[in-house]
């Protein structure tokens, strides 16, 4: 790899969350232990579940546990000697990405996830669905139906996540299957990211308005704008926008400069590298690797993500 090419770090959004992920992780190097008890101190005196209580969970505490997982990982590259040249968040896991920007600090997150969490209401429930199609091919056919779904996330040029009510989405997996496109239900409790949930942003808008927001001090590259930069301001109208916007992934990835090198994700489950890849194709210099795989051993794959990175030539502090 070229010398000062650019390192990406990408933040997966809640679905990545793992039974008993903050134990594990804190098991695997001093300076993680260290970080999540900090932010654990953090998190005890906003909400009354702690992050390592994981005999507990409900869905404020595990949209916090992913949040902190995300940052003590980005902690431990820089803390590491890597340079992050770029962040990009999918979904809530732009709120891990804010804090590693500079924008908010960890303690304005927490409340702010739980804020968001606590007071999610929908009119009507919806039930999001993942669709390996454009997000053209899969309007028309719910058009052609008389549905009335969303694009909530634009994965890549051929890989969508939409939302829409239970009754259309489960019709949808039936009619895609028949048409060979492969269409499968993400959570059939309720949606997300679309225009139904703007009453509720408004709601949220009240609590982010408590936080002082400041300018990143890393590029983060917004996944609601992708396309504004400079004139973008991550405020509380944002933080509230986002709850109701789709999530423009593919376009935030298209974003990130020909000379990007590293793409690492920070994830305990890489779900974003695949999509990157997809939407980096043609930046044949780029390396896509994994924070953390599969299994449980999270240190053994910390250190075999380490040796990779310095194996491409990006001199790192690879003790943990």
């Amino acid at each position: 790899m070229k010398s000062g090419n650019k390192n990406v770090l990408l933040f997966p959004g809640y679905g990545i969350y793992q039974k008993n992920m903050m134990g594990i992780l804190s098991e695997a190097s001093s300076f993680l232990r260290e970080r999540i008890s900090a932010i654990d101190k953090i998190t005890s005196g906003i909400y009354h579940i702690g992050l390592l209580d994981e005999e507990k969970e409900d869905d404020v505490i595990k949209a916090i546990r992913v949040f902190a997982s995300e940052i003590v990982i980005a902690e431990m590259w820089e803390n590491s000697g890597l340079k992050i040249d770029y962040l990009i968040g999918h979904s809530m896991g732009e709120y891990a990405a804010a804090v590693i920007s500079g924008i908010m600090s960890q303690e304005d997150g927490i409340y702010l996830l739980k804020e968001r969490v606590l007071s999610f209401h929908e009119d009507e429930p919806h039930c999001t669905a993942f669709s390996e199609s454009s997000a053209d091919k899969i309007l028309e056919i719910a058009d052609e139906y008389g549905f009335s779904i969303y694009i909530i996330s634009y994965n890549t040029s051929e890989s969508v996540t939409v939302c829409g009510m239970k009754d259309e989405i489960n019709q949808l997996v039936k009619i895609c299957r028949a048409n060979h496109i492969r269409f499968g239900v993400i959570n059939k409790f309720n949606g997300a990211h679309y225009p139904g949930l703007k009453p509720y942003s408004e709601v949220f808008l009240e609590s982010a308005k408590k936080i002082n927001f400041r300018k990143p001090v890393k590029n983060m590259i917004s996944t609601v704008y992708p396309e504004r930069k400079s004139d973008l301001n991550f405020n509380a109208e944002y933080w509230a926008e986002h709850i109701y916007k789709p999530v423009r992934f593919r376009q935030a990835i298209e974003r990130l400069p020909e000379d990007t090198g590293l793409v690492l994700d920070v994830g305990i489950s890489p779900v974003l590298l695949g999509m990157a890849k997809s939407n980096l194709s043609q930046l044949d210099e780029s390396v896509f690797i994994p924070t953390i795989q599969s299994g449980r051993n999270y240190r053994q794959q910390i250190e075999n993500s380490m040796q990779k990175v310095t194996g491409i030539g990006i001199s790192i502090n690879t003790e943990l």
